[in-house]
């Protein structure tokens, strides 16, 4: 049987600070004949708690829709940094349009080499148009970079952007970071004055029927094209 001695000294030999001990193992056993024994071990030191500090810090400093409207935000403050503080797009991206997300990454330990810097998004929700990562030669100390990724939202609602994350070349996790930031995607408003039979740029839209599509001469021949000189079958 085993149980534990008395507790942990208050403080450790040569500091102020809390002992770490989790006390000793006291092992009794006692023989079939009578005959019984003791053994007791030494203080059993535990792991000290240590706060915990990210190695990386992101931060979202644009946001930016590739459309005619504009930008859908842009410039410092959009986004929240790795320790504290957060944000989210003010006017939010249509659904299925793409956006251009900028952000600034600050390596907080010593010089890396071969970095892969990778960005993590939720499945489905919001998808990227291009690359999903950047390699770095060398990430200085303290020494922020910029980087940009195409993203495309597929989903309604508020999603976060985020973890960062940090690969070295042999594709092992160095650390990662959440940046705090979360992206609105809109539905497609109808466009103003947007009726039946009228486009967006107000042209009048003639419904096609299936049997338009596919004309028959007095003969019994098909309709040719009269670019390509070729039979064409029905669109719809």
């Amino acid at each position: 049987r085993g149980g534990n001695g008395a507790g942990p000294p208050a403080q450790e030999k040569g500091g102020g600070q809390a002992s770490s001990s989790l006390g000793k193992l006291e092992i009794k056993w006692c023989k079939p004949m009578g005959d019984s024994g003791r053994l007791q071990t030494q203080w059993i030191q535990g792991v000290a708690p240590q706060s915990k500090k990210s190695l990386v810090e992101a931060q979202v400093v644009g946001l930016e829709a590739r459309a005619a409207e504009g930008p859908a935000g842009s410039g410092p403050g959009l986004g929240g940094g790795g320790e504290g503080g957060g944000g989210s797009s003010d006017q939010g991206i249509q659904l299925h349009q793409v956006f251009t997300c900028t952000m600034r990454v600050t390596n907080l330990s010593e010089p890396l080499a071969g970095v892969f810097v990778v960005l993590g998004l939720q499945k489905g929700d919001i998808v990227f148009v291009g690359p999903s990562g950047h390699f770095f030669r060398s990430l200085p100390s303290n020494s922020p970079v910029t980087i940009s990724f195409d993203l495309i939202g597929l989903r309604t609602g508020v999603h976060k952007l985020g973890p960062i994350l940090l690969y070295d070349e042999r594709g092992k996790k160095i650390t990662e970071c959440t940046p705090n930031y979360s992206v609105q995607i809109k539905s497609k408003a109808a466009a103003p004055g947007a009726a039946a039979g009228q486009s967006d740029n107000g042209a009048e839209v003639i419904p096609i029927a299936k049997k338009d599509t596919l004309s028959q001469s007095n003969s019994g021949d098909l309709m040719r094209s009269n670019t390509f000189g070729s039979a064409f079958d029905s669109l719809i």
